[in-house]
C-alpha cells in the first residue's frame, strides 16, 4: 500500500471544474495533507440546518450553507469565492465542526472547517474515490470508505489527518458507529451483492451480520436495533435486526422501493423515504411496522427526511415547486413549511448536534 503522507499547507487556490457528488480521483492510495485556508470568523450556533446548494453552479460551484430552523440567516460557509465545489458535509458529534469533501487546486480531498466555515483544513487528499466521511463520536477520528481496484476499504484516520490505517479490505460503504462509539456497522461487498457487516471500532471482531442485497445500515438510538434497506425480496423494503443479525423483520411490503430510513430520537419510530406511485413520498412507521403514514402528498419527490434532535420536526427536500428545495415538517405531517427558495437545487439536510 502506497505511503500515506502528511504535507505542510498552504492557502488554497483553486480550478473552475464542475465534479460527480463524491471524492476521488484517478486511483491510488488516499494521501493526507493538512492546508488551511482562512475564512470568516465566529462561533457556531445551535438549532441549525446545513445543506448543500447549486447557487453558484453556473460557475462550477457547490456550497455549503447554514441556516436557522426557520430557513432566517442562511448563510454560505464554504464560501470560497465561486471557485471550488464542496460537497458530503457531515457535522461533528458536538456540532463544533463539519468534515466535507472538496474539489480545489485540481485536486479531491477530504476537509475540516468549523461550524462557521473558519478554519478550512484539508485533511486527506484522495486520488481514488471515497465516500462521505463519517465523525467517531467522541469527534477524535474521521472514517471513510475507499474504493480503487487494488484498495478498496474503510479506512479511519485522526480528526487532523494525521495517523491514516485501514479497517477493512473490500468494497465496503455507508459506514455509521453505534451509538456508544465502539462499534461501526457498514454495508460490506462479498459474493456478488451487499450485506450488512459489524466490527470493533479499531477494526477488529468483523462480522457479516446479513447477506440479501442490503445496505444503508442505521443504529437505533439505545443501540439495540439495526435499521436498513434490503432488495432480498425484489425490491428495496425497510428492515430492522438486533445486532447480531437476528431476528431479521421486514416492516414495509409494498411494490415500491424504500430508502433513507432515519430514527425518530427516542428510538420509537423511523422515517423513510418511499417510490410511492411514480414519485418519492416521506413516510413514517413503528419500529415493528405497524401504524405506517404517508407524511406528504405530491407529484413530485419527497425525499431526504432528516428528525430533528428533539424530535418534534422533520426536514426534508422536496421538488413540489419546480427544483429540490428544503422544507420542515411536524412528526405527523403537517405544517409542512418551504425554508429556501432558488432556481436550483438545495439539499441533504443536517440538524446540528
Amino acid at each position: 500500500m502506497r505511503k500515506l503522507e502528511i504535507l505542510a499547507g498552504t492557502i488554497l487556490a483553486a480550478a473552475l471544474v464542475l465534479l460527480p457528488t463524491a471524492c476521488g480521483g484517478d486511483g491510488g492510495e488516499p494521501t493526507a495533507t493538512v492546508t488551511a485556508q482562512p475564512t470568516q470568523t465566529g462561533q457556531p450556533s445551535l438549532s441549525k440546518i446545513m445543506f448543500l446548494t447549486d447557487r453558484w453552479l453556473e460557475l462550477g460551484e457547490r456550497e455549503v450553507y447554514v441556516m436557522d430552523a426557520d430557513g432566517s440567516n442562511q448563510k454560505n460557509i464554504t464560501n470560497d469565492g465561486k471557485q471550488y465545489r464542496d460537497w458530503a458535509p457531515v457535522w461533528s458529534p458536538d456540532g463544533s465542526k463539519i468534515a466535507f469533501c472538496s474539489y480545489r487546486f485540481q485536486e479531491y480531498g477530504i476537509y475540516t472547517m468549523n461550524a462557521d466555515g473558519s478554519q478550512q483544513l484539508k485533511i486527506m487528499t484522495t486520488t481514488g474515490e471515497d465516500d462521505v466521511p463519517t465523525w467517531s463520536r467522541d469527534g477524535t477520528e474521521i472514517l471513510f470508505p475507499y474504493y480503487e481496484e487494488y484498495t478498496n476499504g474503510l479506512f479511519l484516520m485522526n480528526a487532523d489527518g494525521t495517523n491514516v490505517h485501514r479497517l477493512t479490505s473490500s468494497v465496503d460503504v455507508t459506514p455509521e458507529y453505534s451509538p456508544d462509539g465502539s462499534k461501526i456497522a457498514y454495508s460490506s461487498f462479498a459474493n456478488n451483492k451487499f450485506g450488512i457487516a459489524v466490527m470493533n471500532d479499531d477494526g477488529s471482531g468483523q462480522v457479516r451480520l446479513s447477506s440479501g442485497s442490503d445496505e444503508t445500515p442505521r443504529w437505533s438510538p439505545d443501540g439495540s436495533k439495526i435499521a436498513f434497506i434490503s432488495n432480498r425480496d425484489g425490491n428495496r423494503e425497510l428492515y430492522v435486526m438486533n445486532t447480531d443479525g437476528t431476528d431479521q423483520t421486514r416492516l414495509t411490503f409494498n411494490s415500491y422501493d424504500d430508502k433513507q430510513p432515519d430514527w425518530s430520537p427516542d428510538g420509537s419510530k423511523i422515517v423513510f423515504a418511499s417510490d410511492t406511485g411514480g414519485q418519492t413520498e416521506i413516510w413514517i412507521t413503528d419500529v415493528d411496522g405497524t401504524d405506517q403514514i404517508r407524511l406528504t402528498y405530491n407529484n413530485e419527490n419527497d425525499d431526504q427526511p432528516a428528525w430533528s434532535p428533539d424530535g418534534s420536526r422533520i426536514a426534508f427536500v422536496s421538488s413540489r415547486d419546480g427544483n429540490p428545495e428544503i422544507y420542515i415538517m411536524a412528526t405527523d405531517g403537517s405544517n409542512q413549511t418551504r425554508l429556501t427558495s432558488n432556481l436550483v437545487y438545495d439539499g441533504q439536510p443536517q440538524w446540528s448536534p
